[in-house]
C-alpha cells in the first residue's frame, strides 16, 4: 500500500509542469522546489519516503522534471515538447525501464478531483523567490482546503508553454509556490532556488533504451509491483 501511494505520488508531481508563457526572461536554467509536508513523520509514516525536492530543466520551450522515490527505486521523468504536442512519461523501477508518451494537454489521473479551481489573481501582491518576482494568486478548493489558500507564479522566464498538465492551468505563469493534496497528504511546494545554467539538449530527448508501452501498460506494470 505504501508503494501505491508512493508511486502515484510521483505521478501526480510529474503532472505539474511549471511553466509558463513567453516572456523575454532565462531560456534556459533549473528550478530546484522544496516540498513541505503538512503531516508529521509520528502522523503519516509514509511521509518519511516521500520525496523533499523536486528539480525542473528547461530550454527553449522544453521541460523536463525529474522525481526519485523509495530510497532511489523509482525515478520518473517527465518530459514536455510542445512544438510536437507530445509528453512522454519515463519510469525506472529498479532495473526496469518504461517510457510512454501523451499529448501535452494530458492530465494526471491522480489530479482530476481538482480540476475545478477558483483562482483570483492579485496583480499588486508581489514576493520575491529565488531572486525572481513573484506574483500572488487566491485559490479556493475545497478537495485541498477547508480554506482559501495563496499560491505564487513568476513571468521572469521565458517557457512558451502554459500549465497544460496542471489543475492550475488558469495562471499563465511559472509557479513558484503553491499548495495540493496528493493520495490524502496534503504539501506546499517553494521554489528554493533558480539556477541560470546551460542544459543539455539531449536532456529532453527520449531514451532509446527505455521500452515504448502504452500509458495502460504502464498503469498494469506499476499495479503488478504494488501486489
Amino acid at each position: 500500500m505504501k508503494k501505491q501511494i508512493l508511486i502515484i505520488f510521483l505521478l501526480a508531481v510529474l503532472s505539474f509542469n511549471f511553466s509558463c508563457n513567453e516572456n523575454g526572461g532565462p531560456k534556459e536554467g533549473e528550478l530546484i522546489y522544496n516540498i513541505t509536508y503538512l503531516q508529521s513523520e509520528y502522523e503519516n509514516p509514509l511521509v518519511a519516503l516521500l520525496p523533499k525536492t523536486v528539480s525542473m530543466k528547461f530550454k527553449d520551450d522544453n521541460t523536463v522534471i525529474y522525481v526519485e522515490g523509495f530510497f532511489g527505486t523509482f525515478q520518473l521523468r517527465f518530459i514536455t515538447n510542445p512544438k510536437e504536442k507530445n509528453s512522454y512519461t519515463i519510469l525506472r523501477i529498479m532495473d526496469k525501464k518504461y517510457m510512454s508518451t501523451n499529448h501535452i494537454d494530458s492530465l494526471n489521473a491522480g489530479y482530476e478531483n481538482l480540476q475545478n479551481l477558483i483562482i483570483n489573481k492579485k496583480i499588486d501582491d508581489t514576493v520575491t523567490l529565488a531572486g525572481l518576482l513573484c506574483y500572488q494568486a487566491q485559490v479556493v478548493c475545497n478537495q485541498i482546503s477547508d480554506s482559501a489558500f495563496y499560491i505564487y507564479y513568476t513571468y521572469d522566464l521565458d517557457i512558451e508553454n502554459p500549465n497544460s498538465n496542471s489543475p492550475y492551468k488558469q495562471i499563465d505563469g511559472v509557479l513558484t509556490k503553491f499548495q495540493t493534496r496528493v493520495a490524502g497528504i496534503d504539501m506546499i511546494f517553494e521554489l528554493k532556488e533558480f539556477k541560470n545554467i546551460k542544459v543539455s539538449e539531449a536532456e529532453f530527448m527520449a531514451p532509446s533504451d527505455y521500452k515504448e508501452i502504452t500509458t495502460q501498460e504502464l498503469n498494469e506494470i506499476l499495479e503488478s509491483f504494488q501486489e
